[in-house]
């Protein structure tokens, strides 16, 4: 969700991106830690698009958890 907001406060300007690196460490950090396990799937599903953003990106990674994932 961090991503989305400089991007909608920010359209059509390169400060559109500016929060991309630090949504994708924090939804990064989210998994590497396990606390995502504990959040109910709506908020886990928010707090992953930024991973998602990333995956869809050329040169991005495919190894991340997927959202929906159990456990």
């Amino acid at each position: 969700m961090l991503d989305q907001f400089s991007r909608n406060v920010y359209r059509d300007t390169p400060q559109a991106f500016a929060q991309d690196a630090l949504a994708l460490a924090l939804a990064q950090e989210l998994v590497a830690s396990g606390q995502d396990r504990s959040l109910p799937l709506a908020q886990r599903s928010v707090a992953f698009h930024a991973l998602h953003a990333q995956r869809v990106r050329p040169g991005s990674h495919s190894s991340r958890r997927p959202v929906c994932a159990a456990g």
